[in-house]
Order: structure tokens, then C-alpha cells, then sequence
């Protein structure tokens, strides 16, 4: 296997931590669920007026294309009927809507909500002069941009996020607004995640990688002082509380230095992570595996193999985790017989994890099994096709097709109908998935 095949392989096995939007709406909770005030929450330094503008966002497009609806009508019209859609009959148009369309992972008719939603505010296609901005209206913009992100709908996200900057004008702030809107309150209107995905996970997004690692290491700046405030005050649930918001800072600046290949400085930041007091057996565990499979892409086996066993210490409550980082061990040596018997096993333990069915199907592959990965593919298609139908698989599984035999579209064309009935939105196109 040349050195080429080995880089492009590294992607099949690699099992992808949640998305940033994924994540978001968790970390919104668990912030919620601590018991602290909102000035704890929303503290930010608070701009200087002179070089300040005022945010006026405008949604640029109402509502999106269905490219899986497109697909369909080019190949098989009659079956639109089939197509997956919101239950429109429990659909409310408010926040709740929002969340029902996003939980059923109808994210082209979130973003739709969203800009009915906006409009109310003043911030539809035609902005108004006199719109004012509030934590709702706020919260809005960040669902719409992340949902965007999470379509790859970057050209309309990044022409969207333009009026926010980096979140630094007055107006974004309690203080600015009127005192019978926001009597004593001070601090960002604009939450923590929103100023993370403008600063890193957009520009990351769009292939700016270094613009990503300038911002959030702004960010990382203000957090710091902020985390450092409350050390010195001895208030351990707001340092906590801050702590843990410099990690998150951390962590998309640890996948901006990996993207870019610099690997001293993302082992830096895991080194900075690791120091920290008190981190939990969960984030520690979570910690050393990332930074073992950092040091796979840079071809630090050894490396790898010392961060994978400080995992196997704690190996009872998170083996399959232990499994996985053994398994991609043995990728990284060309071990591909080992892999597969390591990653059957850990298969037998979560069953409907198509992570790992994926890391199976592609060991067969590399040990000349072709018709065994489809195999592995199919039946976790059909036997659960809403928890199996993603992007990986739907390229992996088109990709086989193509090199099995010569009725590869008749195939995908079934593929793509299965995709109809029970996805409503992919993360990317539906053409470049199945290879139409």
C-alpha cells in the first residue's frame, strides 16, 4: 500500500465526534443546569463604543431547496409521495416548532421557521432601521447559523454571519439597551456558542483554519481572565463553570491546529487541557483518546499507543472506546485482520453502532472481502435505515457498488430511495453521496 492509500484510507476509520451542532444544544442545557446567575453566564468585556457599528442581520434566503426532492423527480417521480417530511399537524411556529423539526432532523424547514421567526423581529429579507435585538432574537440567529453549517449551506451562512462580526458591538449588550428591557443586567445578549461558531466552527468551516485559531485565541484571552477572576475570588462553581468553557475553546483550537497540520501546537493545548484541576473520569478518558488519534495523523504510533493506555486503565466503563483506539492501532501498522477482530468485538457490544459496522466494512475491503463490506453495508441499511443512512456510509457503500459490477446505478438508485423515505436532510449532497 503506498503512503498515499494509507493518508486517503485514514478517513473511513475515523469515527467522528459529534458535530459542533450536534453538541450545541447539550451544552446549552448543561449550562442552564448549573446554578448560577445570568452576570456569571453572560459576563463579557464590554466593547468600546468608537469602534463599534451597529449589527443589522437580514436573512438572505427564506427558504431552501430540497436537493433530495430533486433527485427524486429526475429519477423516480412517482415516488415523492414516499418522501420524508415534518408532522405538520404537531408543528407549532415558535421555538418548540423549531426544536420538533430539528429532532426529526428536518433542518431545511428549521431554517424555513427561522426566518418567519426573525421577520418578527424585524430581521427578514428586508431589515428594518429601527430593529432592536434581544436573547431571543439572538438564539434565532444562532439555531439558523449553525443549522446552515450543519446542511453545508456555507455560501448563505457566511453572507448571513457578515452583520455579527465577532459579536464585539454595543448593541449585542445588556448594557446598551433601554433599562425597561433589561433593568440592572449586564453582559453579552449573545451566548457563549454562538460567539464559538462565529469564531472557529464557520471559519473552520470554509477552509479558514487560520482565521479559526486567531479568533478563538481572542477568545481563549478573555476566557482565561475571566476563569483566572473567579480562581482569585474563590468561587469555585464560577470557576468551574468558566473552566469549562475555556476546554470548549481549547478543543476547536486543538481541531484548527490538527487541520493544519500542527501538531506541536494542538499537543500543547491537550497538555494545557490535562493540567487543568479537577477534570472528570469522562473528559479525561475522552481526552486521551483524541489526543492518541492526534498523534496517528501524524504517524506518532508510539505516541498514540501511550495516550490509548491511559484509556484501558479505566478500560470497564468505557471499553468500547478502549476497542475503537485499538482497532485504529492496528490500522495505523497495516494490521487490517487484527482491526476487524477487534472491531467485531467491540461491534458485539454495541450493535447498532454504524461507527463501528463502517470500520468493519472497510477492513473487509482492505483484506480483499469486497462483497463482505457491502454485505455489512445492506444489512444495516435495511435493518435500520434512519439510524444507518449517513454520509459516510452512502459514499462507502456507492463507492463498492461501483466496483463490484457493472449494475452499480440500478443500486444506488435504490439507495437513493431508501434516502427519500427516511432522511429528510443530508449533510451533503445527495449527488456527491451516492455518485448519481
Amino acid at each position: 500500500m503506498t503512503q498515499e492509500d494509507s493518508k486517503n484510507l485514514k478517513r473511513y476509520f475515523e469515527n467522528d465526534p459529534p458535530s459542533f451542532f450536534d453538541e450545541l444544544t447539550e451544552k446549552e442545557v448543561d449550562e442552564v443546569s448549573i446554578k448560577l446567575s445570568s452576570e456569571v453566564k453572560d459576563l463579557w468585556p464590554y466593547p468600546n463604543r468608537d469602534e463599534a457599528h451597529p449589527i443589522v442581520p437580514r436573512v438572505i434566503v427564506e427558504s431552501l431547496n430540497d436537493p433530495i426532492v430533486q433527485a427524486i423527480s429526475n429519477h423516480f417521480p412517482s415516488e415523492i409521495e414516499k418522501r420524508k417530511q415534518a408532522n405538520k399537524e404537531s408543528l407549532t411556529m415558535d421555538d418548540r416548532g423549531i426544536k420538533t423539526l430539528i429532532n426529526e432532523k428536518c433542518y431545511r424547514e428549521a431554517v424555513a421557521l427561522t426566518s418567519r421567526l426573525l421577520t418578527n423581529y424585524g430581521q427578514g429579507t428586508t431589515a428594518s432601521a429601527t430593529m432592536k435585538h434581544s436573547t431571543h432574537s439572538l438564539q434565532l440567529w444562532h439555531t439558523r447559523l449553525a443549522l446552515l453549517i450543519k446542511i453545508n449551506e456555507l455560501d448563505i451562512a457566511k453572507q448571513e454571519a457578515e452583520a455579527f462580526g465577532q459579536l464585539s458591538s454595543p448593541d449585542l449588550f445588556y448594557e446598551h439597551q433601554s433599562p425597561q428591557n433589561f433593568k440592572s443586567k449586564y453582559g453579552s445578549m449573545a451566548s457563549f456558542s454562538f460567539r464559538l461558531l462565529l469564531a472557529g466552527e464557520l471559519p473552520l468551516k470554509l477552509n479558514k483554519p487560520h482565521d479559526a485559531l486567531k479568533n478563538l485565541l481572542n477568545i481563549l484571552e478573555v476566557t482565561e481572565k475571566i476563569y483566572n477572576f473567579f480562581i482569585e475570588l474563590k468561587k469555585e462553581n464560577e470557576a468551574e463553570f468558566w473552566k469549562d468553557r475555556k476546554i470548549r475553546v481549547q478543543c476547536l483550537m486543538i481541531n484548527c491546529a490538527a487541520y493544519l497540520k500542527k501538531f506541536d501546537l494542538a499537543h500543547q493545548l491537550y497538555e494545557s487541557i490535562r493540567k487543568l484541576p479537577n477534570l472528570n473520569e469522562k473528559l479525561r478518558m475522552t481526552l486521551a483518546s483524541s489526543w492518541g488519534r492526534t498523534f496517528l495523523l501524524c504517524g506518532d504510533i508510539k505516541s498514540a499507543e501511550e495516550k490509548f493506555k491511559l484509556c484501558e486503565a479505566k478500560a470497564n466503563s468505557h471499553i468500547v472506546q478502549t476497542m475503537i483506539d485499538q482497532g485504529l492501532i492496528a490500522v495505523a501498522q497495516n494490521s487490517y485482520e487484527e482491526a476487524l477482530q477487534i472491531f467485531q468485538k467491540a461491534h458485539e457490544l454495541e450493535k447498532e453502532n454504524i461507527l463501528i459496522l463502517n470500520n468493519i466494512a472497510v477492513c473487509y475491503l482492505y483484506t480483499g472481502r469486497m462483497h463482505n463490506a457491502i454485505k455489512i453495508y445492506e444489512q444495516a441499511i435495511n435493518f435500520n435505515p434512519k439510524q444507518s443512512i449517513n454520509e459516510a456510509v452512502l459514499l462507502n457503500c456507492a463507492t463498492l457498488y461501483e466496483l463490484e459490477s457493472n449494475e452499480a446505478k440500478k443500486k444506488k438508485l435504490d439507495l437513493l430511495k431508501l434516502v427519500s423515505a427516511n432522511r429528510a436532510d443530508l449533510e451533503v449532497s445527495i449527488e456527491a453521496c451516492l455518485k448519481l
